[in-house]
């Protein structure tokens, strides 16, 4: 069972999605393909150790976020600083 700290049935919170995307298809894989099994199902991480994991994923993803909102404003502020 894959359970992400403040989030429903469905997932809203952008940084969760990928996660869930990336596990699904390691389930997929391990239980009917026969893959290997990734660490988060043979070793079942407890789901506290779980919580810290995320959000430091959470953190570092928010800060990927700011960085690339920052740097997607600059081009049009300074467009419309060039056109007063």
């Amino acid at each position: 069972m894959l359970s992400y700290e403040g989030e429903n049935h469905g997932l809203a919170r952008e940084p969760n999605q990928p996660d869930y995307h990336s596990r699904i298809l390691q389930w997929f894989g391990y239980y009917l393909r026969g893959n290997p099994a990734p660490n988060w199902i043979s070793a079942a991480v407890p789901f506290i150790q779980q919580k810290d994991e995320m959000r430091q994923r959470d953190r570092s993803a928010e800060r990927g976020w700011r960085l690339r909102r920052r740097h997607h404003r600059r081009p049009a502020q300074q467009l419309l600083r060039g056109a007063h």
